[in-house]
């Protein structure tokens, strides 16, 4: 009987140091993409992360990018102070 316990027991640790360390990793992939992904292009504030190489003219993908934070600052959660080369968004 005690050594079914014994059984037990590691079998639960076991599961959990597991299942720990898997929840880990996904969350150290979801903030550090990083390592995702083979290219990276950087425009102002913005990072984009990417893939495949395909072929895009990347004045034009900044014209995108300048285009979708015109359109945030106009929004009303947009704080135009800037710190440190940051612009943060402030809550109502």
């Amino acid at each position: 009987m005690k050594k079914m316990k014994e059984i037990i027991k590691r079998t639960i640790a076991g599961t959990l140091l597991f299942a720990m360390i898997g929840i880990g990793g996904l969350v150290t992939l979801i903030f550090y993409p990083q390592s995702l992904f083979a290219n990276k292009f950087e425009y102002n504030q913005f990072t984009v992360y990417y893939n495949k190489d395909y072929k895009i003219d990347k004045e034009a993908f900044q014209d995108i990018l300048y285009n979708a934070y015109e359109i945030i600052e106009k929004s009303e959660l947009h704080n135009h102070v800037e710190t440190g080369g940051v612009s943060g968004i402030r809550c109502p």
